[in-house]
């Protein structure tokens, strides 16, 4: 969770949410993929650092199917939306690993936990992970944008 810490404090260096992704081959703790938050550098809603870090697994795996040699984890500073779950399902994490809750728009509680969805993957989810640091980079991010913001608002 350090390494996904780090990363979100790169994707904040870079105007990004500081979110940080990376995926675990659990066997041998080989980080197979990584990822931070490039939404706004790249214009694109599916640049969340979960996605980044599935797409560089399945390059490293040379598979969509990203257990296919050997459980993996996905660790990531923030729960995961829905988007970002759903694609964890599909591309076969075997567990989710989180810090802080996404109270907005964390999928994990929203589909897995209080809906019975029949799927053909199961996937374990583990929340609190580092949980205050992971809640902290996170308010500390959004604090310093809306000084900044009410600061230009105040430039006449």
């Amino acid at each position: 969770m350090r390494v996904c810490l780090a990363l979100g404090r790169k994707a904040w260096r870079q105007g990004e949410v500081p979110i940080g992704s990376l995926i675990v081959r659990q066997r041998d703790g080989c980080i197979l993929g990584f990822g931070c938050n490039l939404t706004e550098t790249e214009q694109c809603v599916t640049k969340h650092a979960e996605m980044q870090a599935i797409e560089a697994a399945s390059i490293c795996t040379g598979s969509w199917r990203l257990n296919s040699y050997g459980s993996v984890t996905l660790y990531t500073t923030v729960e995961p939306c829905i988007m970002c779950l759903g694609a964890s399902l599909l591309s076969r994490i075997d567990t989710v690993v989180f810090g802080a809750e996404n109270h907005k728009f964390g999928g994990t509680k929203r589909v897995l936990q209080e809906y019975d969805v029949a799927l053909n993957h199961s996937i374990q989810i583990i929340g609190g992970v580092l949980e205050e640091e992971c809640a902290d980079i996170m308010t500390s991010f959004f604090k310093e944008r809306r000084r900044s913001n009410a600061l230009r608002c105040a430039d006449p």
